[in-house]
């Protein structure tokens, strides 16, 4: 949960700059190392052309802390969709 105010503040913020900004879905491969610390980002896929969001979130995963892992180190895919809604 805490985690996704940050990827939603990446999408929000470009948002208030460039309204036109594309909805859409990311597709991140994260590698955790034991301690549960994100030694890798790999962008899949991304609706979002935007090269401001993009950063913005690969910029917030690599902060992101998992539990410690009991065996070794570990992949985990993480899927991001953003909305825009005009309320």
């Amino acid at each position: 949960a805490k985690g996704q105010s940050k990827y939603a503040a990446c999408y929000a913020g470009n948002v208030k700059s460039n309204p036109f900004t594309q909805v859409g879905r990311g597709i991140y491969s994260l590698e955790v190392d034991k301690k549960g610390k994100v030694t890798k980002v790999e962008r899949l896929h991304s609706d979002i052309e935007d090269k401001k969001v993009q950063g913005c979130v690969e910029k917030a995963l690599k902060g992101a802390k998992f539990s410690e892992a009991a065996g070794d180190d570990a992949s985990v895919t993480v899927t991001l969709e953003f909305g825009f809604l005009d309320r």
